[in-house]
């Protein structure tokens, strides 16, 4: 009999409410936001998605820059402003009087670089005397020996080297040879342990250490005769070819 009266009570209530037209309290939503990336160049756009619940809730976008289309529902668009910085997309989801908050934070960068590629090669013909024993170098300057834009980086290196002791191959002396670039990084190449004639080409695989440095400066081929000998040598000539790309 108990439970009998306690059923009819919430029937009545029930029946109460439908009459009077009441609906039961809503339930509080929650919302997160997903986008497809978290950074992008002036302009360009970002996908943004809101994973809501319930369902039944609705879904409103604000951002504190920028463009936003649609501005309601679980997904939109948006588009990013012409300034850097950092931006906050906020998506709000909202059941009857209830309201849950989601944010978001893009970061706004420049227009991806674009590089120009291009090449410069000069010969420094003036000879330089290699002291007996001792050390010297060849200097290769730009821009002034040839003109080369302000933040060039290098991408490849080759060089022709020209050393002279008297036309005879088996006259050189044990010697150390470098290429210097501007930072003062080194390459060998040419050891004190090699015999003959260090000059010829090397070609750009042998300089793959200088890849990515500033080519503005000074180059040098630095000459070492590590013993003394009967005849003197000098550095003929140091011809430096180099690719390079630099931005507009």
């Amino acid at each position: 009999m108990h439970k009998t009266k306690t059923a009819l009570a919430a029937l009545a209530v029930v029946t109460l409410l439908i009459i009077t037209g009441c609906t039961p309290p809503a339930t509080k939503p929650t919302v997160d936001i997903a986008a497809d990336k978290d950074s992008v160049v002036v302009s360009g756009t970002v996908a943004l998605t809101a994973t809501v619940s319930p369902t039944s809730a609705t879904v409103e976008w604000s951002a504190t820059g920028g463009a936003l289309n649609p501005a309601t529902g679980t997904a939109s668009t948006w588009t990013a402003p012409a300034t850097v910085g950092d931006y906050t997309i906020t998506a709000i989801a909202t059941e009857g009087s209830l309201k849950d908050t989601a944010t978001k934070t893009i970061k706004v960068t420049p227009t991806a670089a674009v590089w120009l590629h291009d090449e410069v090669e000069f010969d420094n013909i003036d000879q330089y005397i290699i002291p007996n024993p001792g050390d010297v170098f060849s200097p290769i300057r730009f821009p002034e020996d040839e003109w080369t834009p302000a933040g060039a980086l290098v991408d490849s290196v080759n060089i022709v080297v020209d050393i002279d002791y008297g036309g005879e191959p088996d006259s050189f002396p044990a010697m150390n040879v470098w290429l210097e670039s501007p930072d003062g990084s080194r390459v060998l190449i040419h050891n004190e342990s090699q015999s003959g004639d260090p000059s010829g080409e090397y070609p750009s695989d042998l300089f793959v250490a200088f890849k990515d440095k500033d080519v503005n400066g000074t180059w040098k081929l630095l000459v070492e005769a590590v013993e003394a000998n009967p005849v003197p040598g000098v550095i003929d000539g140091f011809d430096l070819d180099i690719k390079f790309r630099y931005q507009q």
